[in-house]
C-alpha cells in the first residue's frame, strides 16, 4: 500500500481555490449555512487536485517499472505483450513485467523456472528434472560417475540404490533423492507419477523461517535437557531463511538444503556424514589425479552464520555462541555443521565436542560437551550442568505473520514515548505512576511474570517492541479492572501469554466499563504439552462488565467469553486470526455484534448476532438472532444456525475435519495451515478467490495459479510440470 506524501497538497490546493470565491460569497457561506456547504465542496476540489498535481510529479517515475505506481504496471506490461498476472498479487505482477526481456532470453532453462518460483509467488522451491532420476545403463559418453556419486548413499548416476542407509531413504521421493528410479506414466498426484522423461517436478516451500532472538530457553527437569521454546514445547528447528540468491549466471546453483527454509535434519546439522576422509577418497577411485582433485576439494572450508545460536549472557559471563562451519563436499556441494562454543573468558568448546543427536535413544560419548536435537528443538550439557542467564537463537517456521512472532508490526505513532519494562517481573503497582495515556513496553524476547493486578485503567498500552516477541509465564490469574473509571481504552500488541507446566488453566479477565479493547498481534496459549508431557493449560480471555468494542487482529487465542451480566454494547470483530478452544466453546458472546473476518475457528461459537467472512468454524455455529447478519464465503457444520448462509460449505458434523489442517497442535510449524488433502472448496472458496481462514491475505492459491501460468510460459515445450508442497 503506498504512502501519501506529507506535501500538504490538499491544505495548499483549498487555501488557493478559496481564495478565488468572492469574499461576498465566503462571508455568505459562514453566516447563511453554519456548516459552510461552499467550504465543503471547495476542500473536495482541492483533494482532486492533489491527486492530480501527485500524479504530474511522479509522472517520470511512472516511465520505469521498479518507481511506477501500481496502476501504470499494465501498460508497461503491454509494450512488452507479456501475460499479465492477477492484480491482488502486485509483487508478482511488478516482478513479472521487470524482468520479462531477461525471462525470455533464457527461457527454459532451470535457473529461470527456479527464480520463478520466488519471483511469482515469493516461496522458496527447488527444480527436479525427473529424467535425471531414471535408472538405465551407463552411456559411454557420460561423465565419469565417481565425482556424481551421492553425497550420503554413493549411489551412482542411473544406478541401483543402498537401501540399507538411512539417510538416503529419508530423503527419498523429495528434492534430494539420491535414488534412481523406474518410470511412472501416471498422471502427477502425491508421490505417484513423479520420474519420467517430460516431467519436472516443483519443491515448494511455503512455511516462513523467523528468525527468534535471545530467547529463555525452557529447562525439562525429569528428562534433564533445555528446550529453545520459552513454553517448553518440542518444535523443530529451521534453516535460516537463506540470502538473496546469485546474480551471477556462471555461479547460479540449484539450491542446497541449507538454502531452504525447511526442518534442519539431525544429519544435517552434525557433520560425520559430510566429512570427505582420505579412506572415502581412496574408495571414490583409483586414478590418482582424481584424488588429488578430491583432496584439494576436501581442504577448502568456508564460514557461515549459523541456522541458530546458544548464548550465555550473564554477569561475569562471555557470549557461549555456537557458529557453523561450512566444507564443501565431494561433491563441490557446501555443507554446514557446528564450529565452536564459547563458555566463558578463554574457553571454548570446540566443534569436535558438539555432537548432532536425537535424544530419544540413551547417547553417552565422553568426548562431546554439547549434544544438540534440532529436529525436536532440544539441548542439553552432557555433564547436566544448568548455567545461568542462558539464551538462544534459532529459527521457527510458521504459515505467515500470525499472533506473536518476530516480524514487523505497525505500532502507532500517535502514543507518548513508552515506559520500557526493567524487570523480568512486570509489577502492575509500578504502571500506576505513568501519566495518561499509559504506554508499557517490552523491548527483548526474554520470559516474563505478571505480578499483581491493574486497577485502575484509564487509557493502558502493553506492547512489544518491534520484531521481539516476549514471553509471559502466568502463575495465577490476571485482571485489568477500570475501577471507577468509565469509557477506558486498553490494547495488548505483540506478547506471548501462557502459564506455566502444571499450572493452570488460568484466564486474563477485564473487568468494569472499557470503550474499547484491542487484541493485536498476540499469542495467548492455546494450550498442549511440554517436551516431557506435562499439560499447558489454556489461557482464555473474559469479560465481566461492560465493553463498546472488543477488536482481535492478527492473533492467536484460546477463547472469548463475555456472557451473564456482562455485557457488549456494540461489536466483537475478529480478523486474520486463529482460535483453538479444546473442548469449550471458541467463542461465546450473549449480546452484540460479532464479525469474524478471515479467520480459523477450532472449536463452537455461540454469538447474539453474526456477520462471517472468508473465515473457517470446524465446531457447531449456534446464532441466536439468525434474521439479521450474514454468513458468505465460509465453512461451518450443516446443522448449525446460521443467517443465510451465502457461497458457503456446509458439512456434516459427523464428517472428521483432522485432515484439513497440517497440524492442530500449537507450536507446530503447520498450525491452522490448510493441508493439501483439504477440500478444494477451501482453498478458493474467499471472497478474493484464496482460501478461508487466518491465511487468507496470503493469496496463496493465487500465488500458484499465477506461478503455473509463467511456468508453462517459460519452460521447455512438451513437458509436464508437477507442484509438489513440501511446507
Amino acid at each position: 500500500m503506498a504512502t501519501i506524501a506529507n506535501d500538504n497538497f490538499e491544505v495548499y490546493y483549498s487555501e488557493k481555490l478559496w481564495e478565488w470565491i468572492p469574499p461576498i460569497y465566503r462571508q455568505e457561506d459562514g453566516l447563511a449555512n453554519p456548516k459552510e456547504t461552499l467550504r465543503g465542496i471547495i476542500e473536495v476540489m482541492a483533494q482532486q487536485a492533489a491527486i492530480l498535481r501527485r500524479s504530474q510529479d511522479r509522472l517520470w517515475e511512472d516511465q520505469f517499472i521498479d518507481l511506477c505506481e501500481d496502476w501504470a504496471i499494465p501498460y508497461i506490461g503491454s509494450l512488452l505483450a507479456t501475460r499479465l498476472l492477477s492484480a491482488q498479487n502486485e509483487r508478482a505482477m511488478r516482478n513479472d513485467v521487470a524482468n520479462t526481456i531477461f525471462y525470455r532470453r533464457a527461457a527454459g532453462t532451470p535457473r529461470i523456472l527456479e527464480q520463478l518460483i520466488h519471483d511469482i509467488s515469493g516461496w522458496k522451491g527447488r527444480l527436479i528434472e525427473s529424467f535425471q532420476h531414471l535408472a538405465r545403463t551407463r552411456h559411454g559418453l557420460d561423465p565419469q560417475p565417481i565425482p556424481l556419486a551421492g553425497r550420503f548413499t554413493g549411489t551412482l548416476p542411473g544406478g541401483v540404490a543402498d537401501l540399507r542407509n538411512p539417510v538416503g531413504s529419508k530423503l527419498s521421493t523429495g528434492p534430494f533423492d539420491e535414488y534412481f528410479h523406474t518410470p511412472d506414466f501416471r498422471k502427477p498426484k502425491g508421490i505417484q507419477g513423479r520420474y519420467g522423461i517430460t516431467k519436472l517436478n516443483f519443491h515448494l516451500y511455503t512455511l516462513v523461517s523467523y528468525q527468534a532472538s535471545n530467547v529463555v530457553p525452557c529447562w525439562m527437569d525429569t528428562k534433564e535437557y533445555y528446550t529453545f521454546d520459552p513454553s517448553g514445547r518440542l518444535i523443530p528447528l529451521f534453516v535460516k531463511d537463506p540470502k538473496p540468491r546469485f546474480n551471477d549466471w556462471e555461479k547460479w546453483h540449484s539450491p542446497f538444503e541449507w538454502e531452504l527454509p525447511l526442518p534442519i535434519r539431525c544429519r544435517l546439522l552434525g557433520n560425520a556424514e559430510f566429512e570427505l576422509t582420505e579412506e572415502k577418497i581412496l574408495s571414490f577411485t583409483n586414478n590418482e589425479s582424481e584424488r588429488d582433485e578430491l583432496r584439494k576439494i576436501a581442504n577448502i572450508r568456508f564460514r557461515s552464520e549459523a541456522s541458530f545460536e546458544s548464548r550465555i549472557n550473564g554477569l561475569g559471563l562471555d557470549i557461549i555462541a555456537l557458529k557453523r562451519h561450512c566444507m564443501i563436499d565431494e561433491c563441490g556441494q557446501k555443507q554446514l555443521w557446528p564450529r565452536s562454543l564459547s563458555v566463558f573468558p578463554g574457553t571454548e568448546i570446540s566443534r569436535e565436542k558438539i555432537k548432532a543427536a536425537s535424544f530419544e535413544n540413551t547417547f553417552t560419548d565422553p568426548d562431546k560437551m554439547l549434544m544438540v536435537d534440532a529436529e525436536q528443538g532440544r539441548f542439553r550439557f552432557t555433564d547436566n550442568s544448568t548455567p545461568d542467564n542462558l539464551f538462544v537463537t534459532y529459527n521457527y517456521g510458521f504459515a505467515g505473520p500470525c499472533g506473536a512472532g518476530f516480524y514487523e508490526r505497525h505500532i502507532p505513532t500517535d502514543k507518548p514515548a513508552p515506559k520500557i519494562v526493567t524487570d523480568r517481573k512486570i509489577r502492575m503497582t509500578d504502571i500506576l505512576d505513568i501519566p495518561d495515556p499509559q504506554v508499557l513496553q517490552i523491548n527483548d524476547s526474554l520470559t516474563y511474570k505478571i505480578e499483581g493486578d491493574l486497577e485502575p485503567v484509564r487509557d493502558f498500552t502493553i506492547q512489544a517492541k518491534n520484531y521481539e516477541r516476549p514471553f509471559i509465564a502466568l502463575d495465577k490469574n490476571c485482571t485489568f479492572s477500570t475501577g471507577a473509571n468509565n469509557d477506558s481504552k486498553f490494547v495488548m500488541d505483540g506478547l506471548w501469554i501462557g502459564s506455566l507446566p502444571k499450572q493452570g488453566p488460568f484466564t486474563i479477565k477485564f473487568k468494569g466499563d472499557f470503550e474499547s479493547i484491542v487484541i493485536r498481534n498476540c499469542t495467548f496459549d492455546p494450550g498442549g504439552k511440554n517436551g516431557q508431557g506435562d499439560i499447558l493449560h489454556p489461557v482464555a480471555i473474559e469479560l465481566e462488565g461492560n465493553v463498546e468494542n472488543f477488536c482481535i487482529e492478527n492473533s492467536i487465542l484460546s477463547s472469548i467469553l463475555i456472557n451473564g451480566s456482562s455485557l457488549l454494547d456494540e461489536s466483537l470483530c475478529i480478523s486474520d486470526s486463529i482460535l483453538q478452544s479444546g473442548n469449550n466453546a471458541a467463542i461465546r458472546v450473549s449480546t452484540g455484534i460479532t464479525k469474524i473476518q478471515r479467520t480459523t475457528v477450532l472449536g463452537d461459537v455461540v454469538v447474539h448476532r453474526l456477520y462471517s467472512s472468508d473465515s473457517i468454524m470446524t465446531g457447531l455455529v449456534i446464532v441466536t438472532d439468525n434474521q439479521h447478519g450474514c454468513f458468505r464465503f465460509s465453512a461451518a457444520p450443516a446443522a448449525s444456525i446460521l443467517p443465510g448462509p451465502y457461497e458457503s460449505l456446509l458439512f456434516d458434523i459427523m464428517d472428521s475435519t483432522d485432515y484439513w489442517f497440517t497440524s492442530e497442535i500449537f507450536g507446530h510449524p503447520g498450525f491452522g495451515q490448510l493441508s493439501v488433502a483439504a477440500p478444494k472448496v477451501l482453498y478458493r472458496g474467499g471472497e478474493n478467490g484464496a482460501e478461508m481462514g487466518a491465511f487468507n491475505n496470503l493469496i496463496n492459491a493465487i500465488k500458484l495459479d499465477g506461478l503455473k501460468i509463467k511456468i508453462e510460459e517459460y519452460m521447455p515445450f512438451g513437458l509436464i510440470p508437477a507442484f509438489i508442497k513440501e511446507t
